[in-house]
């Protein structure tokens, strides 16, 4: 394997987890115990929400776009180390493209504090209105059960591959976003022992998902509310197995652990304009 498709595989297998599902109770500012106390299917309540990662508009193109505006010379807006910047209209077309995807994003909300109800008579009717908000959720729910089955396959058996490896490296360096998985039944349980604003957490995740630029150490787990990206990692560890893993191993990458130590708080805070700069330094 060449370390370009091992790179990639790092990513691919980032991105297998949907790190940047958004889910609408969260998005929305809803406390994470909206519920208790509530009577099943009871009326004009919004039901327990579950995620989609279908409101993303990551496209292999953001990492020249992102690349080219990171490296923009400061004191000439428009240059770069490498030459001229030149605006064409695909350039127009791919940020317009995000704009359209906040729409269906906020009329997601919508629906959901509006029609999708605890109750069967609106949640039947909610269905027949609009049917591709609950397929969105179930692809999401059935992608995310495999990851759970596979994850624990490896706990299971051991490493039977090399896929398996990789998948244990990110995963005991705390690089999967495994959370999420421990809630599959409850989901607006997901990283609630954390507290913080949820709806913070939900807009930074949704931003990420309409951009993702390149990261150097790929698309890891965003640090929720009053957490920074190493103790995300601590904790995404700890979800894959209930253990302590060594420090320099979550720190691969950044001050002095990895290869070359990045520095900045997170590993994710290293994308094309850091890692240039980097590259200069040495």
């Amino acid at each position: 394997m060449s370390d370009a498709s091992l790179a990639q595989k790092v990513r691919d297998k980032q991105q297998q987890l949907s790190p940047d599902a958004l889910q609408m109770a969260a998005a929305d500012g809803q406390p994470k115990d909206r519920l208790d106390g509530v009577a099943p299917r009871a009326r004009d309540t919004m039901d327990e929400q579950f995620p989609t990662a279908a409101l993303s508009q990551k496209e292999k193109m953001d990492r020249v776009q992102e690349a080219k505006l990171q490296l923009q010379t400061p004191d000439q807006v428009g240059y770069t180390p490498f030459g001229k910047l030149v605006a064409r209209d695909e350039d127009f077309e791919w940020y317009q493209r995000k704009q359209q995807a906040v729409e269906a994003a906020n009329f997601q909300k919508w629906f959901a504090a509006n029609f999708d109800h605890m109750s069967p008579a609106d949640k039947k009717r909610a269905k027949e209105l609009y049917p591709e908000f609950y397929a969105q959720r179930k692809k999401l729910l059935k992608q995310q059960t495999k990851n759970l089955q596979r994850l624990a396959s490896i706990k299971l058996n051991g490493v039977q591959s090399k896929d398996d490896l990789i998948t244990q490296y990110l995963a005991e360096t705390g690089r999967l976003d495994i959370g999420p998985l421990e809630h599959l039944l409850n989901p607006e349980q997901a990283g609630a022992e954390f507290g913080g604003a949820r709806r913070t957490d939900a807009q930074a995740r949704f931003k990420r998902g309409l951009l993702s630029p390149f990261r150097v150490f790929g698309e890891e787990a965003l640090p929720r509310s009053g957490e920074t990206g190493l103790g995300e990692r601590r904790e995404q560890a700890k979800d894959f197995a209930k253990r302590e893993y060594s420090a320099s191993e979550l720190e691969l990458g950044f001050n002095q652990h990895g290869f070359p130590p990045a520095s900045g708080n997170y590993p994710s805070d290293v994308q094309d304009k850091q890692w240039f700069e980097l590259l200069q330094s040495q």
